[in-house]
C-alpha cells in the first residue's frame, strides 16, 4: 500500500467511546449530548456545538444541584475535543481532553489524544499512549484494534515493515477468531487486512460494505472502501469507484477531510476532469481543517509540478509547522529543495527524514514523480532507479519508472516494469499503465524503427516510403532553421514516434483515449498522429505539427527543461504562425468573451490553464503573448526568457530581469494588446458563470443598468432561460425601447423557436437602432439567401466579414465561404476566387478550399499560385496519388526537375488501401493512373535531372516488377534500361 494511502488513514477518527459503547451517562442533559452525538456524525458541526453551549451554559448558570453530572461533563468536553480536532484546533482539543479527564476518565480520552499526538508529529508519546491501550483493553475491543491497527500504521511510516506486520496479523487472527458484531470493531479488521495484502483486499470490501450498512453514519467505512476501491481500480469505467464512495460519505456525514483529500487525489492525475473542481474539493477541506497536513501537502504538491515553488513552499511550511515529522511532508520538502538548489536545507531535511525513517525510503520516488511532471524524464531516472532498488516490490515505483522510460523513448524496457507491478498486484486495475503495456505490445509486433540524420522514426512500415521521406526532411530543416534562430541544439538523436491511430497517439502520451491534441514533446521524444489516420484525415497539418514539436525539443534543451507550459507552448504556437500565417489559430470570439468576462490569464496564473478546460485558450493566448513580446521587444527576449527559467528562477524574477516588466505591469500591456487585437469586432460573447452572477449583483445594486442587462439577457438566453432572458427584455423595453441590442437577442430568441418572420423583422430594427454583431449579421444573410435574394444576403456577408474581420470559422459559420458560393452561382469567378482565396489565407487548415483553389488555379494557368495550394494539400494529407501526379507537372513545367522525381516518387510508393481516391470513393484523376505510367515518368524526370543511371535501374525495375505495360511503355522503358 502506498505511503499517500497509508497517511489518508490517520484522517480516519471514528465517533468511538462512550457513545459507540451505547452508554451515554444518565442524566437530564443526555438527551443534549445524544443531539450533538447525532450531529456529529452527519458532519453538522455547528449544530453540534450548539447544544454542547446548552451543557457550557448551564454549568455556569445553574444551581450545583442542577448542574450537569460530572460524567456528562466529561462527555461534553470530549465531544469538543473532537470538534475542534476536525477543525485543526489541536491545542484547545488537547485543553478539551484535560477538562473532560479532570471530570470522569475514560480510555476513550486516551485514544482520542493519540490521534492528536499523530497529527501533530508526537510519536513517540502516540506509540506508548497505544500500547498501553492494548494492555488495559480486551482483545476484540474496538480500542484495542484502532491501537494495533494505528500502531502499524506509524511503523510503517517509520519504514519499520515487520512491525508493521506483527500489528496487522495480530488484528487479523483476531477478526478471524472473535465474532466482531460492532460496526466499529469490525471496520478496524477491515483496515488491517486492507493493509496485509493485496489477496485480503475482497474480504476487506465486504467488511467496509457490512459496516456502512450496519451503521449508515459511519463515515469512515465509505472512506475506507473509496480507498480500497481507487487502489484496486484507479476509477477505470465499468469498475467500481473510489470518488463514488468518498461522496457517500460526504452526502451521509457531512464535510470530512478524509473524503475530500480523497477526491483530490482520486482526480488529480486525470486531465479530463474539470481542475477547478478537483482543487475545489482540497479547498474544503482546508476550510475545514486549515490545519490538515495531507490536504497541505497536496496543495503544495502541485503546486511544485505547476512550477509555483514559492507558493509551495509556504504549504510545506504550514504543514510541517503542524507536524514536523511528517514523512510524506518532508520528502516534498527535500524534492522542492532539490528542484531550487536549497543544498544546504535539502541536507537538514534528509537528516530529520532520516532520524524517522532510516532507510529514507520514499523520497526519491516522491522527487522522481516531479522531474517526470516538470518534463526531465531523464533527470529523473537516476533517482527512480535508486527508489526501485530500495522497493523493489513498490507499484507505484514501478509504474513512475516504466513512465519516465517511455518518454526518454525506451518504451520495451518500461514494458518490463510494468510488467513486474500488474505481477506484483494481481488482478489490479491500473488503466494508465494497462493501455501503455497493451500500446507498447502493438509497437512491437507492428512498427518498425528508422534511423535518418539526427532522427529515428518509429512508424508503421506501410507508411514509411510515403511519411520517411517528408518527416526526414521536415524535421532536418526545422533542426537547422530554428536551431540557428534559437542558439541551440538537441544533445541527443530525437526520437519520433508517429502513430496510425490516434487512440494509439492519445495512449502514448497521456495514458488514455480522448487526449485533443495531434502531438507532443517529452524532450528528446516526440509522439504525433499519422495523417492517415481515419479519425482525423484532412483536418491537421503534419507538417506544421512537427514544426511545433521540433521547437519544443529546443525549448526545453535551452532551459534545460524548465520552461513553464504556456511558454513553450506558446512559443510553438508562434512558430506555426511563422512557418504559415494561414495555421494562426484565431481564437478571436474567444478573446473578446475572455475581454468581456475579464478572464484574461494572468502571466502568474496561465500554467493552470493547461490542466483544465481552456487549455485551447491557453495555447491560444500563450502564443498570443509570444507574438506581442517579439513584436515589442524583439525575438532575442524571448529566447532570453526560456534561457532564464534554465536558471530555476521563478517567473515574475525572470520578467523583471529579462524585460523590466513586473507580472503585474505586462498583464496590463497585453490586455491593451488585445484590445487593440479584437476590442472593435463587434462578436457576442459567452457569458461565463462567474460573469452572470456579477452581472445579477450589479443590476441588483444600479436597475438602470442597460449594458448589464444587454449581458445578463444574453447570458440567459445563451443558456436556454428564456423566461429570465425575458425578464431583462422587459426591463430594456421599459428603460430603452428602441435598444438596438435588445432587438437582436429578441431575433435570436425568434430563431431559436424557429420563426424566420419575427426574426427577420427584429434583426432590421436592431440593425436600424444601432445593434450589430458577427452572429446577427450571418443570420440576416442566411435568411435574405433563403429567400432568394442573393445581392442583398451577399452585402450582409460583407457586413458580417466587417464585424469579425478575421473569420476563419469553416463551413456554414463562414461568410466567406457564404460568398463564395453565392459569387459561384453567380458565374462571378473572378470575385469568387478573391473570397475564396482571403479564406484560405485565414484558415489554412481546410483542406477543400486549398483543392478548390489548386483546381481554378490550374484552369488559369498560374503555376505558382496553383503549386502553393497543391502542397498545402500535400501538407495535410499526403496520401493522395493523383496530387503527387499533378504537382509533379506543375514541378516540370516550372523546370524544378529534382523536385519532380521527390514528387513522382512518393506518388509510386502511396499503397493503394490508402490513397485519398479509395476513402472519398470518387472518380477522379487517380483512378486513371497507373502505376507503370507514373513509374515511366519518374525514368523520365530521372533523365531531366541528369540522374542517368538512376533512371536506368528504375526502368529495369519496372520491366522486371510484372506491371502490365502497354506497347509503347514496354518499348520506353527497354528504351530507358538499354535492352
Amino acid at each position: 500500500m502506498s505511503m499517500r494511502s497509508v497517511c489518508l488513514l490517520f484522517l480516519l477518527l471514528p465517533l468511538s467511546g462512550l457513545s459507540a459503547q451505547g452508554s451515554l451517562p444518565k442524566g437530564e442533559y443526555r438527551a443534549d449530548l445524544e443531539k450533538a452525538m447525532q450531529y456529529l456524525r452527519e458532519g453538522k458541526r455547528e449544530r453540534a456545538l450548539a447544544s454542547l453551549e446548552t451543557l457550557e451554559f448551564a454549568v455556569e448558570e445553574e444551581a450545583a444541584e442542577d448542574q450537569p453530572s460530572a460524567a456528562e461533563l466529561a462527555e461534553m468536553h470530549e465531544l469538543m475535543a473532537r470538534i475542534r480536532m476536525d477543525r485543526g484546533q489541536y491545542a484547545k482539543a488537547l485543553q478539551s481532553l484535560g477538562s473532560a479527564r479532570a471530570k470522569k476518565p475514560h480510555p476513550d480520552q486516551d485514544m482520542l489524544r493519540a490521534r492528536i499526538e499523530l497529527r501533530t508529529g508526537r510519536y513517540a508519546d502516540a506509540q506508548a499512549r497505544l500500547q498501553q491501550l492494548l494492555k488495559s483493553q480486551p482483545a476484540d475491543s474496538e480500542l484495542h484494534l484502532e491501537a494495533r491497527v494505528r500502531l502499524a500504521q506509524l511503523f510503517g511510516r517509520r519504514g519499520q515493515v515487520e512491525k508493521q506486520k506483527q500489528q496487522v496479523e495480530e488484528v487479523v487472527r483476531i477478526g478471524k477468531t472473535q465474532r466482531l458484531q460492532k460496526p466499529w470493531t469490525k471496520l478496524w479488521y477491515g483496515k488491517a487486512l486492507a493493509l496485509s495484502g493485496p489477496e485480503r483486499l475482497p474480504e476487506a470490501s465486504r467488511i467496509f460494505l457490512e459496516c456502512s450498512k450496519q451503521e449508515p453514519y459511519l463515515a469512515q467505512a465509505y472512506i475506507s472502501l473509496g480507498d480500497l476501491y481507487y487502489r484496486v481500480y484507479r476509477e477505470a469505467a465499468g469498475r467500481p469507484s473510489g470518488e463514488s464512495e468518498y461522496k457517500r460519505a460526504l452526502d451521509r456525514c457531512g464535510e470530512q477531510e478524509a473524503a475530500l483529500v480523497g477526491l483530490f487525489i482520486s482526480r488529480d492525475s486525470n486531465y479530463l476532469l474539470d481542475p477547478k473542481k478537483t482543487g475545489s474539493y482540497l479547498q474544503r477541506a482546508l476550510e475545514l481543517n486549515p490545519r490538515s497536513v495531507p490536504a497541505l501537502r497536496a496543495r503544495a504538491s502541485r503546486l511544485i509540478d505547476n512550477r509555483a515553488f514559492a507558493q509551495a513552499r509556504g504549504f510545506l511550511k504550514r504543514a510541517l509547522a503542524v507536524d514536523a515529522k511528517d514523512p510524506e511532508t518532508l520528502a516534498q520538502a527535500i524534492s522542492l529543495a532539490f528542484l531550487t538548489y536549497q543544498k544546504e536545507e535539502e541536507r537538514k531535511l534528509r537528516e530529520r527524514l532520516q532520524e524517522l525513517r532510516p532507510s529514507g525510503a520514499g523520497v526519491d520516488l516522491v522527487l522522481g514523480k516531479h522531474l517526470c511532471s516538470l518534463y526531465r524524464f531523464a533527470d529523473s531516472l537516476p533517482f527512480l532507479f535508486r527508489a526501485r532498488k530500495q522497493q523493489p516490490d513498490d507499484v507505484d515505483t514501478l509504474v513512475t519508472l516504466g513512465r519516465a522510460l517511455i518518454y526518454s523513448g525506451r518504451g520495451d524496457e518500461a514494458y518490463k516494469h510494468f510488467e513486474r507491478s500488474r505481477q506484483i498486484e494481481r488482478g489490479f486495475v491500473y488503466p494508465w499503465r494497462d493501455n501503455q503495456m497493451a500500446l507498447q505490445e502493438r509497437l512491437d509486433a507492428s512498427y518498425e524503427r528508422f534511423e535518418r540524420g539526427n532522427f529515428v522514426f518509429v512508424m508503421r512500415p506501410d507508411e514509411a516510403p510515403v511519411m520517411l521521406p517528408y518527416l526526414s526532411d521536415t524535421y532536418e530543416r526545422a533542426w537547422r532553421i530554428l536551431g540557428t534562430k534559437y542558439g541551440v541544439l538537441p544533445a541527443c538523436k530525437v526520437r519520433v514516434e508517429k502513430f496510425a491511430r490516434f487512440g494509439d497517439f492519445s495512449v502514448r502520451t497521456v495514458g488514455f483515449k480522448g487526449f485533443g491534441a495531434l502531438g507532443a514533446c517529452f524532450g528528446c521524444c516526440i509522439t504525433s498522429v499519422s495523417p492517415q489516420a481515419p479519425e482525423i484525415r484532412q483536418q491537421f497539418s503534419w507538417k506544421v505539427t512537427a514544426w511545433h514539436e521540433f521547437s519544443h525539443v529546443l525549448h526545453l534543451q535551452l532551459s534545460k527543461a524548465r520552461v513553464p507550459r504556456w511558454l513553450t507552448e506558446g512559443m510553438a504556437v508562434f512558430e506555426e504562425m511563422g512557418l504559415d500565417p494561414s495555421f494562426d489559430r484565431r481564437m478571436e470570439r474567444e478573446l473578446k468573451g475572455a475581454l468581456v468576462n475579464d478572464s484574461i490569464f494572468g502571466l502568474t496564473e496561465l500554467n493552470s490553464a493547461f490542466r483544465g478546460p481552456r487549455i485551447l485558450f491557453g495555447y491560444y493566448q500563450g502564443g498570443l503573448i509570444a507574438k506581442f513580446l517579439a513584436r515589442e521587444y524583439g525575438f532575442g527576449k524571448l529566447v532570453e526568457l526560456v534561457r532564464a527559467y534554465g536558471e530555476d528562477k521563478n517567473t515574475p524574477q525572470i520578467f523583471r530581469e529579462v524585460l523590466g516588466l513586473k507580472p503585474e505591469r505586462f498583464d496590463a500591456l497585453f490586455k491593451g494588446y488585445v484590445e487593440q487585437l479584437v476590442g472593435s469586432y463587434a462578436l457576442e460573447s459567452r457569458i461565463e458563470d462567474e460573469t452572470l452572477s456579477r452581472l445579477q449583483v450589479r443590476v441588483g445594486r444600479n436597475p438602470s443598468d442597460v449594458r448589464a442587462r444587454i449581458l445578463l439577457a444574453q447570458g440567459f438566453r445563451q443558456r436556454g432561460n428564456v423566461i429570465d432572458c425575458g425578464t431583462q427584455l422587459a426591463a430594456l423595453k421599459r428603460m430603452e425601447p428602441e435598444n438596438g441590442d435588445a432587438y437582436l437577442i429578441r431575433a435570436k430568441l425568434a430563431l431559436g423557436r424557429k420563426d424566420l418572420r419575427k426574426a427577420r423583422r427584429f434583426l432590421e430594427l436592431g440593425f436600424k437602432n444601432g445593434g450589430d454583431d458577427f452572429d446577427a449579421r450571418m443570420a440576416y444573410a442566411d435568411i435574405l439567401a433563403q429567400a432568394g435574394l442573393q445581392s442583398e444576403a451577399l452585402a450582409q456577408y460583407d457586413r458580417a466579414i466587417e464585424c469579425w474581420p478575421t473569420c476563419s470559422e469553416a463551413g456554414g459559420a463562414s461568410p466567406f465561404l457564404a460568398k463564395f458560393q453565392i459569387l459561384s452561382k453567380q458565374g462571378r469567378k473572378e470575385e469568387a476566387l478573391a473570397v475564396l482565396a482571403r479564406y484560405s489565407e485565414l484558415n489554412g487548415r481546410d483542406y477543400g478550399a486549398h483543392r478548390l483553389l489548386s483546381q481554378a488555379y490550374r484552369k488559369n494557368a498560374d503555376l505558382p499560385r496553383e503549386r502553393r495550394h497543391l502542397e498545402m494539400m500535400r501538407d495535410i494529407d499526403p496520401y493522395d496519388r493523383a496530387l503527387h501526379w499533378r504537382l509533379a507537372q506543375v514541378l516540370r513545367q516550372e523546370k524544378r526537375y529534382g523536385d519532380e522525381v521527390s514528387a513522382l516518387q512518393i506518388a509510386l510508393v502511396i499503397p493503394p488501401a490508402l490513397d485519398r481516391s479509395a476513402r472519398d470513393q470518387k472518380k477522379d484523376e487517380a483512378e486513371t493512373l497507373r502505376k507503370a505510367e507514373i513509374w515511366l515518368a519518374l525514368c523520365d524526370a530521372l533523365l531531366r535531372d541528369q540522374r542517368h543511371s538512376e533512371a536506368k535501374r528504375e526502368a529495369e525495375k519496372l520491366l522486371l516488377s510484372g506491371e502490365e505495360l502497354q506497347a509503347e511503355e514496354k518499348a520506353r522503358a527497354l528504351e530507358l534500361a538499354g535492352l
